[in-house]
């Protein structure tokens, strides 16, 4: 099962007391206030990719607990995410650094994790009931998840909506869970919510893009529906090329529409 993401923060990592013959002045560290800042946000590439790492930083505070500069001590591994993470927390306020109970201007060490977390308990539950034919707990199981922002959760929830399986049929309440989990980046959500886009015939660019990225995720769907709109200039350029190329993909992975649409094309060419 993919993993869906969240961001987890690590505490600042505390500077000791050195003692050489007599006791140093007592250092306190600075302390990030989460409640003043948004939380960094996942590159849109690395979200793609299912980047994760830990960075550690390095942050300048000011007396008054401002961020005056910021570094990267030690990489992720991921550039994205270090820089996203640094740019992301040097929006918040800090406490001050005090040294002997004077607040100081000087650099803070902090963690940042970028971590993938295993499927919800409420997601096993909603799976577990499925498998019973339990449609209206599974339901309830999966709305919980969805609204607690698994992409996951969001895309079964509104094919459960549209199906009206334990929950009352809803397509429009469907397509919004659609959008949410698409907008997290999860293919399969991509690939039905830019075909729903195309139906509705009023965002075709946007289409493009969405199956654009869950075609370069190796969804299947995406892959057809990605080969229609360079067959039929949706979004982009007609491109026959294109075309072929992404229907011969979905059909590989055995689509038969795409195999047939392939067909079609290759047939009109002789």
């Amino acid at each position: 099962m993919k993993k869906s993401t969240n961001i987890v923060f690590a505490l600042a990592i505390a500077h000791t007391a050195v003692f050489a013959g007599e006791s140093a002045p007592l250092r306190i560290p600075a302390k990030v206030d989460f409640s003043t800042c948004n939380k960094p946000t996942w590159p849109k590439e690395s979200l793609a990719k299912e980047e994760a790492g830990a960075v550690i930083l390095s942050f300048l505070i000011s007396t008054e607990g401002k961020v005056i500069d910021a570094k990267v001590l030690q990489t992720s591994g991921k550039p994205l995410l270090d820089q996203a993470a640094m740019e992301g927390i040097r929006q918040c306020r800090f406490s001050p650094i005090t040294v002997g109970g004077k607040a100081v201007e000087d650099w803070q060490r902090m963690q940042y994790i970028w971590a993938l977390e295993d499927p919800s308990r409420e997601e096993i539950a909603a799976h577990e009931l499925l498998r019973k034919q339990d449609f209206r707990g599974a339901a309830k199981m999966m709305r919980v998840a969805a609204e607690k922002g698994r992409p996951q959760a969001q895309f079964k929830l509104a094919g459960l909506l549209v199906n009206g399986d334990g929950v009352e049929q809803d397509a429009k309440d469907a397509v919004e869970w659609l959008k949410k989990s698409a907008a997290q980046m999860y293919a399969p959500a991509m690939g039905v919510y830019g075909t729903v886009l195309l139906k509705q015939g009023n965002a075709d660019k946007e289409a493009f893009d969405l199956l654009s990225d869950g075609a370069a995720k190796e969804d299947t769907n995406s892959m057809y529906m990605l080969g229609v709109c360079y067959e039929e200039g949706r979004g982009t350029a007609v491109d026959l090329v294109q075309a072929k190329h992404w229907y011969a993909r979905a059909a590989t992975k055995g689509h038969a529409e795409a195999q047939a649409a392939l067909d079609e094309i290759n047939q009109a060419s002789k």
